[in-house]
Protein backbone atom coordinates (compact mmCIF):
# COMPACT_ATOMS: atom_id res chain seq x y z
CA UNK A 1 0.00 0.00 0.00
CA UNK A 2 2.77 2.41 0.93
CA UNK A 3 4.57 1.53 -2.30
CA UNK A 4 1.52 2.35 -4.43
CA UNK A 5 1.06 5.65 -2.66
CA UNK A 6 4.72 6.52 -3.18
CA UNK A 7 4.47 5.70 -6.93
CA UNK A 8 1.33 7.81 -7.23
CA UNK A 9 3.02 10.79 -5.54
CA UNK A 10 6.08 10.44 -7.81
CA UNK A 11 3.88 10.25 -10.92
CA UNK A 12 1.89 13.34 -9.89
CA UNK A 13 5.10 15.23 -9.10
CA UNK A 14 6.56 14.36 -12.49
CA UNK A 15 3.42 15.48 -14.35
CA UNK A 16 3.22 18.67 -12.26
CA UNK A 17 6.81 19.49 -13.19
CA UNK A 18 6.06 19.00 -16.91
CA UNK A 19 3.00 21.21 -16.71
CA UNK A 20 4.94 23.91 -14.86
CA UNK A 21 7.69 23.92 -17.54
CA UNK A 22 5.08 24.20 -20.31
CA UNK A 23 3.42 27.11 -18.48
CA UNK A 24 6.74 28.94 -18.07
CA UNK A 25 7.55 28.59 -21.77
CA UNK A 26 4.04 29.73 -22.69
CA UNK A 27 4.30 32.77 -20.42
CA UNK A 28 7.54 33.82 -22.12
CA UNK A 29 5.82 33.73 -25.51
CA UNK A 30 2.83 35.69 -24.23
CA UNK A 31 5.00 38.37 -22.63
CA UNK A 32 7.26 38.89 -25.67
CA UNK A 33 6.76 42.35 -27.15
CA UNK A 34 7.29 43.50 -30.69
CA UNK A 35 10.36 45.70 -30.91
CA UNK A 36 10.48 49.19 -32.31
CA UNK A 37 13.93 48.64 -33.72
CA UNK A 38 13.11 49.10 -37.38
CA UNK A 39 15.93 50.99 -38.98
CA UNK A 40 15.23 54.35 -40.61
CA UNK A 41 16.86 52.92 -43.72
CA UNK A 42 14.08 50.30 -43.97
CA UNK A 43 11.19 52.77 -43.75
CA UNK A 44 10.14 53.84 -47.26
CA UNK A 45 8.49 57.16 -48.14
CA UNK A 46 7.56 58.90 -51.37
CA UNK A 47 7.56 62.70 -51.53
CA UNK A 48 6.95 64.94 -54.49
CA UNK A 49 6.62 68.61 -53.55
CA UNK A 50 7.61 71.92 -55.06
CA UNK A 51 8.44 75.04 -53.07
CA UNK A 52 7.62 73.25 -49.78
CA UNK A 53 8.55 74.27 -46.26
CA UNK A 54 10.08 71.94 -43.70
CA UNK A 55 6.80 71.81 -41.78
CA UNK A 56 4.89 70.69 -44.90
CA UNK A 57 7.39 67.92 -45.60
CA UNK A 58 7.29 66.76 -41.97
CA UNK A 59 3.47 66.45 -42.18
CA UNK A 60 3.80 64.33 -45.34
CA UNK A 61 6.31 62.01 -43.65
CA UNK A 62 4.09 61.71 -40.56
CA UNK A 63 1.14 60.73 -42.75
CA UNK A 64 3.16 58.02 -44.54
CA UNK A 65 4.86 56.53 -41.47
CA UNK A 66 4.19 55.69 -37.82
CA UNK A 67 6.64 58.36 -36.66
CA UNK A 68 5.70 61.58 -34.89
CA UNK A 69 7.93 64.64 -35.15
CA UNK A 70 8.48 66.84 -32.12
CA UNK A 71 10.55 69.92 -31.45
CA UNK A 72 11.98 71.21 -28.21
CA UNK A 73 10.22 74.32 -27.05
CA UNK A 74 9.58 76.02 -30.37
CA UNK A 75 7.80 75.02 -33.52
CA UNK A 76 9.86 74.10 -36.55
CA UNK A 77 10.07 77.37 -38.44
CA UNK A 78 12.11 77.93 -41.56
CA UNK A 79 11.84 80.54 -44.27
CA UNK A 80 13.56 78.20 -46.70
CA UNK A 81 11.60 76.22 -49.22
CA UNK A 82 12.73 73.35 -51.41
CA UNK A 83 11.65 71.11 -54.24
CA UNK A 84 11.84 67.48 -53.19
CA UNK A 85 10.98 64.59 -55.46
CA UNK A 86 11.78 61.18 -53.98
CA UNK A 87 10.04 57.94 -54.79
CA UNK A 88 10.29 54.94 -52.49
CA UNK A 89 13.24 56.50 -50.71
CA UNK A 90 14.30 55.46 -47.25
CA UNK A 91 13.48 57.80 -44.37
CA UNK A 92 17.13 58.17 -43.39
CA UNK A 93 17.94 59.63 -46.81
CA UNK A 94 14.94 61.99 -46.62
CA UNK A 95 16.03 63.29 -43.20
CA UNK A 96 19.59 63.77 -44.45
CA UNK A 97 18.28 65.83 -47.38
CA UNK A 98 16.14 67.92 -45.02
CA UNK A 99 19.10 68.39 -42.68
CA UNK A 100 21.22 69.76 -45.53
CA UNK A 101 18.50 71.97 -46.96
CA UNK A 102 17.10 73.47 -43.75
CA UNK A 103 20.01 73.16 -41.26
CA UNK A 104 17.98 71.15 -38.76
CA UNK A 105 19.05 68.04 -36.84
CA UNK A 106 16.91 64.95 -36.37
CA UNK A 107 17.08 62.33 -33.63
CA UNK A 108 14.87 59.27 -33.43
CA UNK A 109 13.81 57.84 -30.07
CA UNK A 110 11.27 55.02 -30.41
CA UNK A 111 8.43 56.32 -32.59
CA UNK A 112 9.36 59.98 -32.12
CA UNK A 113 11.73 62.02 -34.26
CA UNK A 114 12.99 65.12 -32.47
CA UNK A 115 13.86 68.17 -34.54
CA UNK A 116 16.07 71.09 -33.56
CA UNK A 117 17.93 73.87 -35.31
CA UNK A 118 21.63 73.32 -35.94
CA UNK A 119 23.95 75.66 -34.12
CA UNK A 120 25.35 78.37 -36.36
CA UNK A 121 28.94 77.68 -37.30
CA UNK A 122 31.20 77.59 -40.32
CA UNK A 123 30.99 73.81 -40.40
CA UNK A 124 28.89 72.08 -43.04
CA UNK A 125 25.44 70.81 -41.99
CA UNK A 126 25.35 67.58 -40.06
CA UNK A 127 24.64 64.62 -42.35
CA UNK A 128 24.32 62.16 -39.49
CA UNK A 129 20.88 61.12 -38.27
CA UNK A 130 20.92 59.76 -34.71
CA UNK A 131 18.38 57.33 -33.43
CA UNK A 132 17.93 55.24 -30.32
CA UNK A 133 15.37 52.58 -29.52
CA UNK A 134 14.34 52.08 -25.93
CA UNK A 135 12.49 48.97 -24.86
CA UNK A 136 9.54 49.88 -22.66
CA UNK A 137 9.08 46.41 -21.21
CA UNK A 138 7.97 46.49 -17.61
Amino acid sequence: MKLNLFKLIMLLSKHSLYIMVIQLVSMQLVMANATLGQSLAKVKVSISVSNASLEEIIRIVENQTDFVFASKGQMVVSDSRIDLHLRNSNLKHVLEELSRAFQYNFKRINRNIYVWKQKKSNAKPNDKIDYQVFDRTI
